[in-house]
């Protein structure tokens, strides 16, 4: 192969790949920032989470792993409830690490970080948990009733522990039907 036609043959493979001259630089990729966490008046840490009712097994949020909640933290679990979804369902709250006694705690079903909704869809005790049906109510006076297709929020506040002098870390055991 005589070196006019080798240059000849360079030529065609470099325009077939559009390639010119030593190649083409590949950009610099920039680093993505994590998101930036949205604050809500009147806490001083939120934690999120997101339930995906897709899978099978139960959902557990413990909040010492996640970041800590300290003493005027929320807890916000966002999830949908499938078109399909029938039955009762379950959220328990139990305080760990730390000093396991119960603590004063708020939780409710709902708009992000709305307690404002009258019982059964909020509730407050020594670590309150809270029930809820989908598709058709056991008793809809205990327990709320979620609308298929929609999007729904358990909002946990632990106001007991701000003086209580101990963690107000929790782990956050969540059923669906």
């Amino acid at each position: 192969m005589t070196p006019e036609r080798f240059e000849q043959i360079v030529a065609e493979l470099r325009a077939a790949l559009a390639v010119t001259g030593a190649g083409t630089p590949m950009p610099t990729p920039q680093p993505v920032p994590p998101p930036t966490p949205v604050p809500i008046a009147g806490y001083d840490k939120v934690l999120r989470h997101e339930w995906d009712w897709t899978r099978p097994e139960t959902a557990s949020v413990n909040t010492n792993m996640i970041g800590g909640i300290g003493p005027n933290g929320l807890l916000v679990i966002a999830f949908n409830v499938p078109s399909t979804a029938s039955g009762p369902g379950n959220v328990s709250v139990t305080a760990y690490p730390g000093d396991i006694r119960a603590c004063e705690r708020i939780i409710s079903i709902g708009p992000e970080a709305d307690f404002t909704q009258p019982f059964p869809w909020t509730r407050s005790g020594p670590d309150a948990g809270i029930q809820f049906d989908t598709g058709w109510a056991t008793n809809p006076r205990a327990n709320p009733l979620l609308v298929r297709g929609g999007r729904y929020h358990i909002n946990i506040a632990s106001p007991g522990c701000a003086n209580a002098g101990r963690a107000c870390d929790f782990i956050v055991t969540c059923s669906r039907p």
